[in-house]
């Protein structure tokens, strides 16, 4: 039922600089149940097709499709983001389809700016319903969705239309909609194997599919078979749990596994464990399943999701000083005994790393760069760093500890402003909250006092400290002092600490109001962390996202600079269809771009750099003057990997066209001219790590 809707955002990224390009025949090899010929990719499993209407569109196969929505079996892209992907999972009992529509809707992030209401339609001839609505992600981009279900021989088939509402309308997608066509004959079921991608986020590695991770005073791992289970983390846990520590998915989207944890002590374990545990909705059974090595007792029950029936398992425990609980639940058709081996087998998945290899874990998780970067307009999160252009507020995230940092969605989805900023230390079970305030006349401590009693009004207060004074650290915020106040207060029996800071601007005009929330337990192991929290807050001057200055053109947000000569010209530009995600800036001659730098903030990090280089060698293909890429070859630009394809008009060079990627940005660089005009252009850009670099107070 997972729709990955900002990777999907991102799908059509090199396209969007450049004219589309129709797949070429024989370019992809035959798929295991799919063919590709010329524009019309056949499934022979579950018997659809889907042709590009004209030479715009593009057809992904299920491994490419994969790189932009794990779950799809099949996408239909054209330049400005509109992109159809085609998604089938087994049915549970007698599901309808307003049942499974329900059911998509409600997993799909986003605050509804149109609503829309189910109609029904045919598609190719069969029965359907859809609904189409617009939604609003990470604060201000507008997405079109049309989601069509359609129930076919025990399966439910998604078709989800969408892109930006400028481009993206009814019309078009009754287009996506009409490329579809629906062939006779039995639905044989396809389970891929999946392995999540490589990488290093703030507190965990995935390394071959395997996940570890560090939670309160514990390491975790998780060591799925590929062939029948995969780790969910960032935007994918999200859609299923964003309080979840880590999930597990079957491949076929037939079952799923949540783990939760938090710091507890002995003595707060019967409160702590009321607040963890799944409340049944109806009658338990038990059931026993082996986690980290030891047999837990489950409850088991029914409920529904979206009126679509769900079967749950769930267990909370205490071992060391955190408590646990994992939840199983299965959303398909399957016997009580495939159930019951299939979650048994994702329960065995999770274990318990040995003290020594979570202290190598936490050392290679903070020794490693935080590629983390994440874009709210005016809010940015780039290498650990939280910039806050309108108020010209900044937060650096405190040494030595594992912070993730959030904006958007899933600020939301836990519960906080989705116009603030979030960050998060799982490991020693801390929060820290921003948002912006306006003191007006008010002086600092009536505005702390403000605030304060403000919050408390929403709590069940145990106590309540006096206001303390903190100076915040750096030289930009000289002068300017941080008022907080300890506030104790009582969720279902268990109590809670609370931090609630405020600062007040020289003049007045900004005001930022912090938290930092934990467990008694949390607050006690560190004070000194808490602290850090507050103190590493800063105001700034001349806090912009782009600048042109005496050292060139900076772009904060996507991180690079071009320094660029001055009898050129420069245009800089968004990229409209992906909102705040993409940016594209030249610098021109004679009104002609001798240097174009197009980046992107794309969910899938490396798979999305792999389907530029994929996409560009056909793409340039395409462009009038009958030009020839070379083949991709390693190389280097500015100090990061790239790939180079030096492209040709005949045997003369007419430009070079570089691809990096750094996280979840990914950049196309291109030069214009001969050899050395071109390495002329490419010694102008710079890649910037600190998105405060050159910044002052």
């Amino acid at each position: 039922m997972r729709v990955l809707i900002r990777a999907a955002l991102t799908a059509a990224v090199l396209l969007l600089a450049l004219p589309a390009a129709a797949q070429e025949p024989g370019s992809e090899a035959p798929q295991t149940g799919q063919t590709v010929d010329l524009r019309t990719l056949t499934d022979h499993d579950y018997r659809f097709r889907v042709t590009a209407p004209d030479q715009q569109w593009t057809v992904l196969d299920q491994d490419r499709a994969r790189e932009i929505n794990p779950a799809a079996l099949a996408i239909l892209q054209r330049p400005g983001g509109v992109l159809m992907a085609i998604l089938v999972e087994p049915l549970a009992g007698d599901t309808t389809a307003a049942q499974m529509l329900e059911a998509v809707l409600h997993t799909v992030p986003g605050r509804t700016v149109e609503p829309g209401r189910s109609v029904e339609r045919a598609l190719d001839g069969e029965p359907a319903l859809g609904q189409t609505r617009v939604l609003l992600f990470d604060g201000n981009l507008q997405i079109r969705m049309t989601h069509t279900v359609l129930l076919r021989d025990g399966y439910c088939f998604q078709f989800v239309c969408s892109g930006p509402p400028e481009s993206h309308d009814a019309a078009e997608a009754e287009r996506m909609l009409g490329a579809i066509d629906l062939m006779d004959g039995p639905i044989r079921q396809r389970v891929p194997e999946i392995r999540t991608p490589d990488s290093v986020g703030a507190d965990f590695v995935i390394e071959d599919g395997r996940f570890r991770g560090l939670a309160p005073g514990a390491g975790v791992a998780v060591d799925p078979d590929p062939a029948r289970f995969h780790v969910c983390v960032g935007d994918e846990l999200l859609q299923i749990d964003p309080f979840a520590f880590v999930a597990l998915t079957s491949n076929d989207n037939r079952a799923y596994a949540t783990l939760t944890c938090f710091g507890c002590d002995d003595d707060e374990y019967a409160e702590m464990s009321g607040l963890a545990r799944a409340i049944p909705s109806g009658p338990t059974t038990e059931a026993t399943h082996e986690v980290f090595g030891h047999d837990r007792e489950f409850e088991v029950w029914h409920s529904e999701f979206g009126g679509l029936p769900i079967r749950f398992r769930s267990a909370t425990w205490i071992q060391g000083n955190t408590l646990w609980t994992l939840t199983l639940w299965q959303t398909a058709a399957s016997t009580d005994d495939d159930g019951d081996a299939i979650l048994d087998a994702m329960a065995r998945s999770f274990r318990l790393l040995p003290d020594d290899e979570r202290k190598r874990l936490r050392a290679e998780v903070l020794a490693s760069s935080d590629l983390a970067t994440k874009m709210q307009p005016p809010l940015l999160v780039r290498s650990g760093t939280f910039l806050d252009f309108h108020q010209g507020v900044s937060w650096k995230k405190p040494a030595g500890s594992a912070w993730e940092c959030l904006l958007g969605e899933w600020t939301r989805a836990l519960g906080y402003d989705d116009h603030g900023f979030v960050a998060r230390c799982r490991e020693r079970g801390l929060d820290f909250t921003y948002t912006y305030g306006v003191p007006g006349s008010r002086d600092a401590a009536t505005y702390h006092r403000d605030v304060v009693e403000s919050r408390c009004a929403t709590l069940d207060v145990v106590s309540r400290g006096e206001p303390e004074e903190l100076a915040l650290a750096t030289p930009a915020a000289e002068g300017v002092k941080l008022l907080r106040t300890r506030i104790l207060h009582r969720v279902g029996g268990v109590e809670f600490v609370l931090w609630t800071a405020t600062v007040r601007s020289f003049d007045g005009s900004t005001g930022i109001e912090a938290e930092v929330s934990s467990s008694r337990l949390a607050e006690s192991h560190s004070p000194d962390e808490i602290r850090a929290c507050f103190t590493a807050l800063s105001f700034h001057s001349d806090l912009e996202p782009t600048a042109d200055t005496t050292d060139g053109y900076i772009d904060r947000s996507f991180g690079f600079r071009v320094r660029v000569p001055e009898e050129f010209g420069r245009h800089a530009a968004a990229l409209p269809q992906l909102g705040n995600l993409g940016t594209q800036f030249q610098v021109l001659r004679d009104g002609s771009p001798t240097l174009q730098v197009t980046a992107v903030c794309a969910p899938l990090g490396s798979a999305k750099t792999e389907s530029m280089k994929r996409d560009w060698l056909t793409t340039v293909r395409r462009l009038p003057g009958q030009l020839t890429p070379d083949a991709w070859q390693e190389s280097t630009l500015a100090g990061r990997p790239s790939a180079v394809s030096v492209f040709r008009r005949g045997t003369q060079q007419v430009g070079v066209a570089h691809i990096v990627g750094r996280g979840p940005l990914a950049y196309l660089v291109l030069a214009f001219g001969d050899a050395a005009t071109c390495r002329q252009a490419l010694a102008w850009l710079d890649f910037i790590d600190d998105p405060l670099h050159g910044i002052g107070g």
